[in-house]
């Protein structure tokens, strides 16, 4: 009782200087498109795709493919509500251009999972399947269609991979889809990123699958590549599904954090984009871990930027879920210190 006591009293103590640290919770917002994005997402609301267009074309020819594969996927989640840009750039583009087909095809999968939800399997219902596997079917012709049409473009397999992991397909097809991604880029984080997701216990591995995959992919690439990251999602999917202790058990979390922040400390900060994903990361699974203080620097340092994953695990909205587990953390920290 007399620990719960000093604990209030040192939360009362800290909390105005610890609530000074953090940006307003106005302030935060869910998925900040990179630089460029946000104009040519207000021109296409308002009926001209075209800088969207060229957006995407640039990432292309500078083979900027993280930039590439932010922009394609808040780009389709903005086409669930308003896709008549898309449908003009298609009329526009003709049936041979690839770019909108990338785009289509991630709209398919966002409109896909909007039926299944992020619920458990046995909390999604029977007519919830059926919509997410029709939709998921409808798409695979769109899919089809951008592999065909480009031979120096990972962003489709990248898809390619996400649309396996819902059909449940079989290894040797999502392997073939690898081999194809790294063929174009070796250490494209969101395609290996994808392939990582389809070997966790959530899906069709299990925690050491994950780890080992995670592990060794981070050891083979380069100092500077996202890809170093890759651990501490394995150790994140541990830490929701079985909890802090079975990671401890694991014996991996400390060499993943570690590749982490020291991925983080030579990226560009301005590259918030990509940044905020991994920092994100790294502060869910510090307070999944308990390490409510070193959780709290991370968001500290996060400032305004929510991100779908991972705060999309916990609420329908990633700005709710990153406010609500901010605050948690503020009020554990601040009764530790």
């Amino acid at each position: 009782m007399f620990r719960k006591v000093n604990e209030f009293r040192r939360y009362m103590k800290n909390r105005d200087a610890m609530a000074a640290a953090l940006v307003p919770d106005e302030a935060v917002v869910a998925d900040a498109p990179m630089p460029g994005l946000a104009p040519a997402m207000e021109a296409a609301v308002a009926g001209d795709h075209a800088p969207a267009a060229d957006l995407l074309a640039s990432t292309h020819r500078r083979r900027a493919w993280d930039d590439r594969s932010h922009a394609v996927d808040l780009l389709a989640r903005m086409s669930l509500r308003t896709p008549q840009w898309l449908d003009a750039w298609e009329t526009e583009a003709g049936p041979d251009d690839p770019a909108p087909l990338v785009v289509r095809s991630a709209l398919g999968l966002n409109s896909a999972w909007e039926h299944r939800t992020r619920e458990r399997a046995e909390n999604v219902s029977q007519e919830q399947f059926k919509a997410f596997h029709a939709t998921l079917g409808d798409t695979t012709d769109t899919l089809q269609r951008a592999v065909d049409r480009t031979d120096d473009d990972p962003e489709p397999w990248r898809l390619g991979l996400i649309h396996a992991r819902g059909l449940e397909a079989p290894p040797e097809v999502w392997q073939g889809y690898v081999s194809a991604l790294r063929e174009i880029d070796p250490w494209h984080h969101g395609g290996l990123r994808a392939a990582l997701e389809l070997q966790t216990a959530k899906w069709f591995g299990s925690h050491e699958q994950a780890y080992d995959v995670a592990f060794g992919l981070a050891a083979e690439a380069p100092a500077d590549s996202r890809v170093r990251t890759l651990p501490l999602d394995a150790v994140f999917e541990h830490a929701v599904a079985d909890g802090a202790e079975d990671v401890a058990r694991a014996g991996r979390a400390e060499e993943a954090i570690a590749l982490t922040t020291g991925w983080l400390a030579q990226a560009d900060p301005e590259r918030y984009h990509v940044v905020a994903v991994h920092r994100g990361v790294l502060a869910a699974t510090l307070m999944l871990l308990g390490r409510f203080d070193e959780s709290f620097d991370e968001f500290v340092a996060l400032g305004p930027h929510a991100t779908r994953y991972p705060w999309g695990y916990w609420a329908d909205d990633p700005r709710e879920g990153f406010l609500r587990f901010r605050s948690a953390v503020s009020v554990k920290a601040a009764g530790r210190k």
